[in-house]
């Protein structure tokens, strides 16, 4: 068997029919597809056993209990039998030659990671094309639902999931790029769909739960590239465990519910600055730098406030948007047709 696709499900009924309509009009044939209910209390797993009866390469499992997304996908890399394995989820979709062009291209070029282009399909609002940090090397991959793994290489690593309720896939990106021994390349013209919708373990507003995960996930993320024998160059550095510090930093602080789960972020982000090679922050951030290093929280948190960025969007007939200004305390940022034309430093007192 050519291809094992993972799809780990929980109360996901009304989007089954879509997602797995993508998967099974592939024009790669000879896959399998592993739905498993991660104890669903919706009809998803009555609907996931009737769209069965309707192609034989669907295979429905359950788990005893609710074991989250990590798990689910690690039972699902236990279970295939394909040569090559990919993961979506189930309000996904994907393009009808997504695996064909991904498993064509890792075949001729013997790579055993391989990757397609992410459209982003925000709640009501037009898709939005999903740009890597830094293109066509070790260290650029992110959305690791995007690309086709040999189940080989998977194996031979022990490359898994931790069970954490958000950040597993920020662990498992990190421990494929510094696994594999050829870069990860990347298909233009064929897309994954990533649909945004509310109440996903993708929504904006983290609880205690959530940060905790995270905190764990990042220090994951730091561990694994210093556990490293790899002599890594300062740009894959910064396209890894940095650039994941940075969105920690940057991207969390806005998510949080609350001043006390703020303090706690900056206090994870003290701790975490020990770790060896943390100091590249010194090039991106200067004053977080040395506030974490003075274990200064206040003075950490007031910098993490101010980071926060203001938006303004401009359009011509409301429609399409040819100017956005980025700006906070530190730095303001001027985007024409999505490209940068303007950065320039603010005085903070």
């Amino acid at each position: 068997m050519k291809l094992s696709i993972v799809v780990p499900c929980y109360n996901v009924a009304p989007y089954l029919e879509r997602g797995l309509t993508s998967l099974t009009n592939q024009t790669l044939t000879d896959i399998e597809i592993i739905c498993i209910d991660d104890k669903s209390t919706d009809n998803t797993l009555e609907k996931l056993k009737e769209i069965a009866k309707c192609d034989l390469r669907i295979k429905v499992f359950e788990n005893d209990e609710n074991k989250g997304v990590g798990y689910t996908r690690n039972r699902g890399i236990d279970l295939a039998k394909g040569e090559f394995v990919g993961f979506m989820d189930p309000d996904d979709w994907v393009d009808t030659d997504f695996y064909a062009k991904l498993i064509d291209k890792a075949e001729k070029t013997q790579t055993p990671v391989v990757c397609g282009e992410v459209l982003e399909h925000p709640f009501g609002k037009k898709p939005i094309k999903l740009k890597r940090f830094v293109k066509r090397n070790y260290f650029s991959f992110q959305y690791h639902y995007s690309a086709v793994y040999h189940r080989e290489f998977l194996n031979y690593f022990n490359i898994c999931y931790p069970c954490l309720c958000i950040g597993e896939d920020t662990v498992f990106e990190t421990m494929v790029k510094i696994r594999t021994p050829k870069p990860i390349l990347h298909v233009r013209g064929v897309a994954y769909h990533y649909c945004r919708r509310p109440g996903s373990l993708g929504d904006d507003r983290w609880g205690k739960k959530q940060l905790d995960d995270y905190i764990v996930a990042i220090n994951r993320v730091f561990d694994e590239f210093n556990n490293s024998d790899m002599d890594f160059p300062v740009q894959a550095y910064v396209a890894g465990a940095l650039y994941y510090f940075n969105y920690f930093y940057e991207g969390v602080f806005t998510k949080l519910r609350g001043p006390e789960l703020q303090r706690q972020l900056a206090e994870a982000l003290i701790k975490l600055s020990k770790k060896q090679r943390a100091t590249v922050l010194y090039a991106n951030d200067r004053r977080l730098f040395y506030a974490l290093a003075d274990e200064n929280v206040d003075e950490v948190l007031g910098i993490l406030k101010a980071s926060v960025w203001e938006k303004r969007e401009f359009f011509v007939f409301d429609r399409f948007k040819f100017m956005e200004i980025r700006k906070n305390k530190f730095r303001k940022i001027i985007f024409l047709f999505g490209v940068p034309v303007l950065r320039s430093a603010i005085k903070y007192e």
